[in-house]
């Protein structure tokens, strides 16, 4: 059933802590995991994290394959906190698929087949959250546990 998993931070050529050098001008409560996706068009990306309370604001955004936001303005193409819809256990799992697998937190890749993705976790001093990352079948989503 799954294509393709991973833990988030173990995925080095898929998902690394974005470095910062002093050169990214943020301050020091403010982290990034970011990556990149390629999905077939009966494929889809599900991210699973905790949201543990210690960010007040994270998002997970898509974005191109050139770092610019897809279509959020017809498209949903980010998930946060406030609008995040949290499972029974209170993880959150976000899906990224071309086309809508009829779950909560779906982001549209707007018909990219590829692009870069992004956990921002601001005003927190605890690690960035542990995701867990796999590509599945589009039409087995739904069904997921």
């Amino acid at each position: 059933m799954i294509v393709r998993r991973t833990r988030w931070g173990a995925w080095r050529s898929f998902w690394s802590t974005l470095a910062d050098a002093g050169n990214l001008v943020t301050p020091d409560n403010v982290r990034y995991l970011s990556g990149y996706w390629r999905l077939a068009p009966y494929e889809a990306l599900v991210v699973d994290f905790v949201d543990d309370g210690t960010a007040d604001y994270w998002n997970l955004v898509i974005m191109s394959i050139w770092e610019e936001t897809v279509d959020w303005r017809e498209r949903p193409t980010s998930v946060n906190r406030a609008n995040a819809v949290r499972r029974a256990d209170g993880r959150v799992r976000v899906v990224v698929a071309h086309a809508d697998p009829g779950v909560p937190n779906w982001l549209d890749t707007a018909c990219h087949p590829e692009g870069s993705i992004a956990l921002r976790w601001f005003l927190s001093t605890a690690p960035l959250p542990e995701a867990d990352a796999r590509v599945v079948p589009l039409d087995q989503v739904a069904a997921l546990p």
